[in-house]
């Protein structure tokens, strides 16, 4: 930021501090780079959580704001609500946290609240409107919403930040309008060649008690292909690596697939990938992610996302 220029202070509502998937992850890696761009981040959350935990270990300012157990009520349970109780928790919970944190903004002196979710805008949204401040609505997937809901969140919203250009779709021709697409995007590690990814990847697994033959062929996947439910892999997640070779095979490279635990099927998925029964079968990998952080990644010769 140039010098004598002010920052704008945003405040970005988490409503999701229990969870690390995709999109709290995609706002995190925003969030720690973002001051250059003039944007001074305030991260408020309804409740502790691990995703809050991690904010704060990056070195963020964060803020809890005493919610009720509504903003703790996931899975869409508050939409199977009957109508009077539901009613109870737009007076109650909703309304008292939208007051907070129109308080917070202003003893903050912020300049703008962001929601990185449908849920968050309908939840707190009215804090940007009792605040007399302007509101972003970043959406990462097409909202799986009763209609009125998601009419409800393009309404609290003054701008939007879709993640692809097929998300137009889902707005309402005066909120497509207002919209700008911003890609997600990766900060890649510095190259290496394969030989030495995997010398460093055999010796990181060796270090977690698990044995990777550098001469055999790898078969990375993030997440099961179709029609396979893919997931969102984090820190504390486990996975298994697999090995074997054909009974009868006398020459040629072995296989050794590394595939995330909790995928359907997943002992066929790795028989498909290494064409032939498995021999055996090495315990859970510990932290997943820092799988994808070491350089397996790079070592791999064939990635299935």
């Amino acid at each position: 930021m140039s010098a004598g220029r002010h920052a704008m202070r945003v405040l970005f509502f988490g409503d999701s501090p229990q969870r690390i998937g995709g999109a709290q992850k995609s706002l995190l890696s925003a969030l720690e780079n973002i001051e250059r761009f003039g944007v001074e981040p305030t991260l408020v959350f309804p409740a502790a959580g691990p995703y809050e935990a991690l904010c704060r270990t990056r070195g963020l300012r964060v803020e809890i704001i005493d919610a009720g157990p509504a903003f703790r009520t996931y899975e869409k349970k508050l939409l199977r609500l009957p109508v009077v109780d539901l009613a109870r928790v737009l007076a109650g919970d909703v309304l008292r946290v939208c007051r907070d944190l129109a308080r917070l903004a202003d003893r903050l002196s912020a300049s703008a609240f962001h929601f990185n979710t449908p849920r968050g805008i309908v939840m707190a949204g009215g804090a940007a409107q009792l605040a007399r401040l302007p509101s972003v609505l970043h959406l990462r997937g097409w909202p799986e919403l009763p209609r009125p809901v998601w009419l409800t969140a393009q309404a609290l919203a003054d701008r939007y930040v879709l993640v692809s250009r097929r998300l137009v779709g889902a707005l309402e021709a005066s909120a497509a309008r207002r919209a700008t697409v911003v890609y997600n995007g990766l900060v890649p590690e510095p190259r290496m060649t394969r030989a030495a990814a995997r010398a460093a990847a055999s010796a990181w697994l060796a270090d977690h008690g698990h044995v990777a033959d550098v001469t055999d062929r790898w078969v990375l996947s993030l997440s099961a292909p179709v029609p396979f439910k893919g997931l969102h892999l984090h820190d504390g997640t486990g996975g298994h690596a697999a090995s074997g070779g054909s009974p009868g095979q006398r020459s040629g490279p072995k296989t050794t697939a590394f595939t995330p635990v909790g995928s359907p099927a997943e002992a066929e998925l790795v028989r498909e990938l290494s064409g032939l029964s498995l021999g055996r079968r090495p315990s859970s990998l510990p932290a997943w992610g820092s799988l994808l952080t070491a350089p397996l990644f790079r070592g791999a010769g064939v990635i299935i996302r």
